[in-house]
């Protein structure tokens, strides 16, 4: 059994996962909820949100092609069932620098998220595992990402869409299109997303 999967089956954790959705317009965060209670639904403190993502195995297509006489990017992504997870344990004494060592992006769509819908953190303790390698071409970085904004989502009841987790990615880094639930021949034209900068 892998990490994310002992951290997800404890019998006496309350968990809310956070995944992908297509759905193209957002839900706005309905209040300003101040602690973990009234943002999971009446769960007392130390309940567990949770984001995942998938990473991927390279690219199917990689490679320019011609479109109404114009030339595009094509890049369609090889999604695999290997994820990463972030979590957020409400209530938890916990220090964001420390909790999130080494995922500074991470810590970056935190601010970056809190900012956009006008949220403060409550207090609480992060944790981030994930089955990606790093700097192996399996999108681990921005799939970390994503997972840290489904779980910020989860946490305040909320729906980022696709559009709004492409500008938060794109004050980042690169992307890949791990954020998407179908396939996509040219994200970098649908979402601005920087592939060859």
């Amino acid at each position: 059994m892998s990490r994310i999967q002992e951290l997800m089956t404890y019998p006496d954790l309350r968990v809310s996962i956070g995944s992908s959705s297509a759905v193209e317009t957002e839900r706005e965060i309905p209040q300003s909820p101040s602690s973990c209670s009234t943002l999971v639904r009446g769960n007392t403190e130390g309940a567990i949100v949770s984001g995942v993502c998938h990473g991927t195995l390279g690219e199917l297509i990689q490679g320019p092609y011609l479109q109404g006489g114009e030339l595009h990017i094509s890049l369609i992504s090889l999604p695999i069932k290997q994820y990463s997870v972030v979590h957020f344990v409400c209530g938890e004494d916990g220090d964001i620098d420390v909790d999130l060592r080494g995922k500074d992006k991470c810590r970056k769509a935190i601010d970056l998220y809190l900012a956009r819908y006008q949220q403060p953190l409550p207090h609480g303790r992060w944790m981030c595992d994930s089955e990606l390698l790093v700097g192996k071409g399996m999108a681990s970085s921005t799939a970390d990402i994503v997972a840290t904004i489904r779980c910020l989502d989860r946490l305040f009841n909320a729906q980022s869409s696709p559009n709004v987790i492409a500008g938060i990615l794109r004050e980042l880094e690169r992307s890949d299109s791990v954020f998407l639930d179908t396939y996509v021949s040219h994200p970098g034209r649908l979402y601005g997303l920087r592939w060859n900068s």
